[in-house]
């Protein structure tokens, strides 16, 4: 549903760093002159130790989960708000769309808190390299982002489809 702009309790991450990367690259603000008016951000997550610290309640030893593992069924929809996690947890997504194969998408699985990983981050128990920030200073995004491109990483890879395709080419051709 994100894909369609409906808000959702999903964080979506990448197993691939030149993905996260390219969405990194592609959503920075920019000028009236299409100049990158800021530092660029990139977030790194060992999700086997996110989740760890996140079910230690539970005493989990640590892994990616997905959907139908017996602990996401206190994030369901369907779970009481009260018996509800407040720490997020990183699971597989199905991989029922090409734009999901394609991006290697995972995701952050939120419960009742609202709060963001990295402030779930600053409050929990986690090691320091859980959860890292690469910035990109604002004068080489321009020239990250062409060298993702030279490596094949474009929008017609991340969207494999014609809206793909035309973003790629309007970028490419500046229209």
């Amino acid at each position: 549903m994100q894909h369609y702009g409906i808000p959702t309790r999903l964080l979506d991450w990448s197993e691939s760093p030149f993905v996260a990367l390219y969405f990194a690259l592609t959503s920075c603000k920019r000028d009236e002159k299409n100049v990158v008016t800021g530092p660029v951000a990139v977030w790194m997550l060992d999700p086997s130790e996110w989740n760890k610290v996140a079910l230690s309640d539970i005493s989990f030893e640590g892994d990616v989960l997905d959907s139908k593992r017996e602990q996401v069924k206190s994030y369901s929809p369907k779970a009481e708000l009260d018996e509800r996690k407040n720490t997020a947890v990183m699971i597989y997504g199905t991989h029922n769309s090409p734009r999901i194969v394609a991006q290697r998408g995972t995701f952050g699985l939120f419960g009742k808190s609202v709060e963001s990983m990295d402030k779930q981050f600053t409050r929990g128990a986690f090691s320091k390299e859980t959860l890292q920030r690469i910035v990109i200073p604002a004068d080489k995004v321009d020239e990250v982002a062409q060298s993702l491109f030279r490596k094949g990483i474009a929008d017609s890879t991340v969207y494999p489809d014609l809206h793909g395709l035309a973003l790629e080419m309007r970028r490419q051709f500046s229209f």
